[in-house]
């Protein structure tokens, strides 16, 4: 967007964001101007709080931030992490929740400018800056069922008379307890 509200030193105009596979559209439309935006907290990692450093070139402009942590390719309500926050001039440090995040990168849309911006469309005043953040995928460890059911620090054939007589008699007994 034009105007004079903007994110770090480097500054170039667009009327929009422009997407890229890696998230650097706009920068082949004039300059590589992302940076403004810095990653405190490291890789995101799922159901943990992210931190950003932001640099505002001017107060009065309010901080817009949305990643993509479905990789769905779009930025939905629910992936709007900063809404509306009021900076001041010069570097400031804003949290945000993050949910699940599914893949390795979260594609992440920031802008700075008039209240109430949106992800995508024209803005009167303000900035646009694109960045991809590597994504630290928890997995899920397997479920290990032990079949010492008496614990007794060994398996033997009264693990499995125990399991009859208590697990085993249950509904909810699974195949793998057995």
């Amino acid at each position: 967007a034009q105007g004079s509200y903007f994110l770090g030193t480097l500054i170039d105009t667009e009327a929009d964001g422009v997407a890229g596979v890696a998230a650097d559209g706009d920068d082949t439309n004039f300059i590589n101007d992302e940076d403004g935006v810095v990653l405190l907290s490291g890789d995101l990692t799922s159901n943990t709080q992210g931190t950003l450093q932001v640099t505002a070139s001017r107060s009065s402009g309010f901080l817009q931030v949305w990643m993509d942590f479905d990789n769905d390719g779009s930025f939905s309500a629910s992936e709007h992490v900063v809404v509306n926050n009021l900076l001041p001039l010069g570097t400031s440090t804003v949290n945000f929740a993050i949910p699940t995040i599914t893949g390795d990168k979260v594609y992440t849309r920031v802008r700075y400018g008039e209240f109430g911006l949106d992800s995508v469309g024209a803005a009167i005043l303000g900035e646009v800056e694109d960045y991809v953040f590597d994504a630290f995928v928890v997995e899920s460890a397997p479920l290990i069922v032990s079949a010492d059911f008496d614990d007794d620090g060994k398996v033997s054939g009264l693990d499995f008379l125990n399991w009859q007589l208590n697990t085993g008699m249950t509904s909810g007994a699974t195949v793998a307890e057995g």
